[in-house]
């Protein structure tokens, strides 16, 4: 009797962490979204970010929480289309799931939805800056290839 309640135990937390990432993520855009235009810090966008990552490559809640500041402080001019909500969101769930074959392309990916929206040149550097932090705290970093040209 004690293994099969230990079962149950396990399978409904293994159930209620599960559900926990597609929520995250469905948050992910909607909260990206009002933290860009209104310009107003949300720690709802942090926690939604670090729900996101995996549990054994978490970035910790200061790298996360400059991302969201950046963010934040970006102003762009005009309103934001949803295709650049949805890039910023890509890369951001990218970044966290290992799902890139590096935090640079991501990053380039990043700096092209940012600039879409007319963020200026000063902010987006800021931005990605903190985004390659989270890629590298998450996922280490990237290896450049030196090639011998002798």
């Amino acid at each position: 009797m004690y293994k099969v309640g230990c079962c149950i135990l396990l399978s409904g937390l293994i159930l209620s962490l599960s559900g926990q990432t597609p929520q995250a993520i469905a948050k992910l855009g909607p909260l990206t979204r009002i933290v860009i235009q209104s310009g107003v810090r949300a720690p709802e966008l942090t926690d939604a970010i670090l729900a996101i990552a995996l549990k054994d490559r978490e970035p910790t809640r200061q790298e996360v929480t400059g991302f969201t500041d950046a963010l934040a402080n970006a102003k762009p001019s005009g309103p934001i289309p949803s295709a650049q909500v949805s890039a910023l969101e890509s890369c951001i769930v990218g970044v966290l799931r290992d799902q890139s074959p590096s935090n640079f392309a991501l990053a380039a990916r990043l700096r092209q939805a940012l600039t879409a929206i007319r963020v200026n040149d000063l902010k987006t550097d800021l931005i990605v800056r903190r985004f390659l932090a989270i890629g590298e705290a998450v996922r280490g970093p990237d290896d450049i290839k030196v090639i011998d040209i002798r």
